[in-house]
């Protein structure tokens, strides 16, 4: 429907993913006509849905579709991408900030979200699409016809924001950070003054020299409502940023007497209860006094960008995490200068043996789909049983059968896809991880289970055993 829908695409490509990538026309783009989007449809009819998700890897891909000679991406300028998706990341990269990070890094247009199903992750659609200035569309049924009115969402009015500013205003916190402001959309702000003259607003369009102006009137009755507001949107802000902004995140709340993931509100039975747990009913404006959430979110976004670009510095924030879980690591003077002196390419799991370019194990660049039957127990448990969301699945070991049928076949991505797909069933389930990850090591994906051990060791920091994985995954 967004194909057929939108004069404006002349040529198109489709990546598949899960575990790894595919693209439905490898030899490049193809051009947006009835019998190409006829092949999608077909395409779509006849994929297996299986296997945990790297939404990560799949959006790196998106950035360089393959290409023909005279038909390169830097031909065509950048790509916009329209992502179906449950958000559900499940397999390498899960950081949300991480991704985004990552993704601007990349020569990518804008990224239009559609949220798939009732489960998953729609907040990380969100960040993704505002982050590069595109639409998100949440709530559409699995099972579903992907109508018109979807369809067209991109192509309607919309401005795209460059700043948000209030004149005389210390700060300004704008509810979800959107980018880019269409008809008919509601927008909450708040903000902190001196004065009462912090009244005119201002935004800033992108490309443009105008600016929106609005002017606000003062209210005639002055509540606590507004200071509570703007506790509530500032909190909601910095928590996008967590972990990384934990302190400056629980102060706001702690002071504006809010709720959210860093703090909450407990009723005891009388005021002396309070005093026994040393629980005060508002800390001080002085513990809030210098966060301003606008420039905590440009300090978090600018250290991702770091642990993006340099090994080194995710190593040492891999250290910095184990330490704030209440584990002391003491390196030996020989060893930190050691790390000091190795290259960058030493500390990258996804470097290859011999130079080049930073790049994914090779072994991703295809799915490298079975087309034989799959195993008979897997085939009748996936028939017989659906999940809350009417997604089948199967039993542990109906999916290892088959894990190991495809790995006797010769298919080793096909055994991961296969092993994985308990993940995306159960994707909190840390031992689960952990196991699907040793496996992951023997089929020939280091960088993927190092990716899988970090995780386990985020959840259980104080199990020895994960960190050791992880150095024998980099290895």
């Amino acid at each position: 429907a967004i194909l057929e829908g939108d004069s404006n695409i002349d040529k198109f490509n489709v990546l598949m993913f899960d575990v790894g990538t595919q693209w439905l026309f490898p030899g490049g783009w193809v051009a947006n006509e009835a019998g190409n989007r006829k092949r999608v449809v077909e395409a779509f009819q006849n994929v297996l849905l299986e296997g945990a998700s790297d939404l990560h890897m799949a959006l790196l891909d998106s950035t360089s579709p393959p290409s023909i000679v005279g038909d390169l991406l830097e031909d065509v300028g950048r790509s916009d991408v329209f992502l179906l998706s449950s958000g559900a990341a499940t397999w390498g990269e899960m950081s949300p900030n991480i991704i985004v990070a990552d993704l601007m890094e990349e020569s990518l247009g804008r990224v239009h979200s559609y949220h798939v199903g009732a489960s998953g992750n729609p907040s990380l659609l969100r960040k993704i699409s505002r982050a590069t200035s595109g639409i998100h569309v949440g709530g559409i049924d699995s099972g579903s016809t992907f109508n018109n009115s979807l369809a067209s969402r991109h192509l309607e009015p919309q401005i795209i924001v460059e700043s948000v500013q209030v004149d005389d205003a210390l700060d300004i916190v704008v509810e979800d950070s959107p980018k880019l402001l269409q008809p008919g959309q509601v927008v909450r702000l708040a903000w902190r003054s001196i004065g009462p003259d912090a009244r005119t607003l201002r935004i800033k369009i992108a490309g443009s020299v105008q600016e929106l102006v609005a002017e606000f009137e003062q209210p005639t009755l002055c509540t606590d409502q507004a200071k509570r507001a703007y506790g509530v949107i500032s909190a909601g802000v910095l928590e996008e940023s967590l972990p990384l902004s934990e302190e400056a995140t629980r102060s706001v709340p702690l002071h504006y007497r809010v709720v959210g993931q860093t703090a909450s509100l407990v009723m005891l039975e009388s005021e002396s209860d309070y005093h026994m747990y040393d629980i005060q009913a508002s800390y001080p404006y002085v513990t809030v006094q210098d966060v301003v959430p606008s420039q905590v979110v440009r300090d978090v976004a600018a250290e991702n960008l770091g642990i993006v670009r340099s090994p080194r510095e995710s190593l040492q924030r891999i250290v910095k995490d184990i330490e704030a879980s209440g584990t002391t690591i003491v390196l030996l003077n020989s060893t930190l200068r050691m790390l000091e002196a190795m290259p960058e390419v030493s500390l990258d799991i996804n470097f290859p043996d011999s130079g080049g370019k930073r790049k994914k194990d090779s072994t991703f660049s295809s799915l490298d789909r079975l087309r034989g039957k799959r195993h008979r127990e897997l085939h009748r448990e996936l028939t017989a049983a659906t999940s809350e969301n009417g997604t089948p699945e199967a039993s542990y070991d109906a999916w290892t059968l088959e894990s190991e049928a495809r790995g006797r076949a010769g298919s080793q991505i096909g055994a991961l896809r296969a092993l994985t797909s308990l993940l995306a069933q159960s994707p909190a389930d840390v031992v689960l991880r952990r196991d699907v990850a040793l496996s992951a090591i023997k089929m020939g994906f280091p960088s993927a289970s190092f990716l899988a051990f970090k995780q386990v060791a985020a959840s259980r920091p104080w199990e020895p055993l994960s960190y050791i994985q992880m150095a024998k995954g980099a290895q």
